[in-house]
């Protein structure tokens, strides 16, 4: 049986695909022979030739797992494009060679502010990302994670953005069961020429899925099943909101599109970008089944006391800096009988979910038994999204609809909503700098004359737009020559 994406039965690709025969001397592209290579295997454990100083090695290496990323990725985009053409009514393959375009100069981006030496790197809560590198961020502790598996290269099936660390196994290897599982609404599509005359207001989402109960991870039961609210589908089965968080990130948004409003005298379009495939610790989807799991999980006691009293430490510390003490939340044992119950009814507690989500999945405490952090956040998201390049634009929009000031949601983890009206998806996503090339700019010369400065910490889009950097725009106008402009990114005539 053909071991490749064929979803049109093609003939040429209903074959298996040839496995190339040379795998012991393809590993050392230096050496002529397999003999060689293998007395060069050798030489490897030796100071003189080890990977971390003989740097053909290494870049072979990592070669490798670059083009295995890139052939997956792009096959999750081209089926995602392909599904979405479908239910469309359109018949034939999608073009995502615009698609393509934007994840290359992604990482062309990456490739200038992000060097070598911190690739893999990631922060407190999300990694930062430039292009498909990741680079440390100001306020963010950088975590732990393995950089080599025993004897030699990553089995590429085993890393992913989804986890700082090895996976326990290949993503496509989890089993996953869910209930009430909703069939996805038929996209509708914008063009870009819809959008112009109107003010772009970004704010970044994550990945979640919705339509579906999760009752169990990778055959593990959840007690109490979690239902999946989206993420890329809110605004579609929220008709009349446009986004939803905490009350202050929301009131945020909601202070922005009435000055748009006010100014300008025509609503903006609330945009979402995505975020890491982490980002969705702070809600329910990951909080919840991690606080379950947790307490059947083959953990020992001291292990389970001292991820405890770990997270109490980081709790109080955190929380402590919040100006109102009745805003301050405190740390729960696992082993409380009631400790899942405390996480599924806590309104808010972004940064407390997300911090227990970000520890937990930690080498250190995976070892122990804790549960499978990348297995909850993979069963919870969108899985075509996964892999998509960091802050890219187009899988929804809505329409800012003014004076209604913060709407109530029945979202477990994002009480807050800001009212709007769903207009549709892209065809096809669109890297931050093409969506938004105005606030991207703005970026990229305060970025560089930081690094002139010696810094070497790169604004990302998602922490402007929450903090917004002086002299750089947060908002994006669209005019005709931005609508030519995503034309030619997607290789079409304007």
């Amino acid at each position: 049986m053909s071991d490749r994406y064929n979803p049109f039965g093609l003939p040429y690709l209903d074959r298996p695909a040839e496995t190339p025969n040379y795998s012991v001397d393809s590993r050392w592209p230096d050496q002529p022979s397999v003999a060689d290579a293998f007395q060069m295997g050798h030489l490897a454990h030796t100071d003189q030739y080890a990977p971390t100083t003989y740097a053909p090695f290494d870049a072979y290496d990592r070669a490798q797992q670059a083009q295995h990323r890139d052939e997956k990725q792009q096959q999750a985009v081209q089926r995602s494009a392909d599904v979405a053409r479908g239910l469309a009514g359109q018949q034939g393959p999608a073009d995502i060679r615009p698609v393509v375009g934007g994840m290359k100069m992604a990482d062309m981006a990456g490739e200038m502010l992000a060097p070598d030496d911190v690739l893999g790197a990631s922060t407190l809560f999300n990694p930062v990302r430039i292009g498909r590198k990741a680079i440390p961020a100001a306020a963010g502790a950088i975590l732990g994670s393995d950089t080599a598996e025993a004897g030699g290269a990553r089995d590429p099936r085993l890393w992913s953005s989804i986890s700082p660390i090895k996976l326990s196994k290949p993503l496509d290897q989890m089993a996953h069961r869910y209930t009430d599982v909703r069939a996805p609404p038929i996209p509708r599509f914008i063009n870009p020429e819809d959008l112009v005359g109107s003010h772009g207001l970004f704010t970044p989402w994550d990945l979640s899925a919705i339509g579906k109960t999760l009752t169990h991870v990778d055959d593990k039961a959840l007690q109490n099943p979690v239902r999946l609210h989206g993420g890329v589908g809110f605004q579609e089965a929220n008709p009349g909101m446009a986004a939803a968080s905490e009350q202050a990130i929301s009131r945020r948004l909601e202070n922005e599109a009435e000055r748009i409003t006010r100014e300008t005298g025509k609503p903006p379009v609330i945009i979402p970008i995505t975020m890491a495939p982490t980002g969705v610790d702070a809600s329910h989807h990951v909080a919840d089944p991690l606080a379950q799991l947790v307490q059947t999980a083959p953990v020992k006691a001291d292990d389970l006391k001292a991820f405890n009293d770990d997270m109490r430490a980081r709790v109080a510390a955190m929380e402590a800096k919040k100006k109102n003490p009745a805003d301050r939340k405190a740390w729960m044992d696992t082993t409380d009988p009631g400790f899942a119950d405390y996480i599924s009814s806590m309104k808010g507690g972004m940064t407390l979910k997300a911090l227990m989500a970000e520890r937990m999945g930690l080498a250190q405490w995976q070892a122990k038994g804790f549960p499978d952090v990348a297995a909850v956040r993979h069963a919870v998201s969108e899985p075509a999204l996964i892999e998509a390049p960091r802050n890219s634009v187009g899988m929804t929009f809505a329409r800012y609809i003014p004076g209604q000031g913060l709407l109530k949601t029945d979202h477990p983890s994002y009480p807050h909503g800001v009212a709007g009206q769903h207009m549709g998806q892209l065809a096809s996503l669109l890297p931050f700098g093409k969506a938004a090339p105005s606030i991207a700019e703005g970026l990229a010369r305060v970025n560089a004359e930081n690094m002139a400065m010696g810094k070497k910490v790169a604004i990302q889009p998602a922490y402007h737009l929450g903090r917004p950097t002086e002299g750089v725009p947060v908002s994006q106008y669209f005019d005709n020559e931005w609508a030519a402009n995503v034309r030619r990114h997607w290789g079409e005539k304007p």
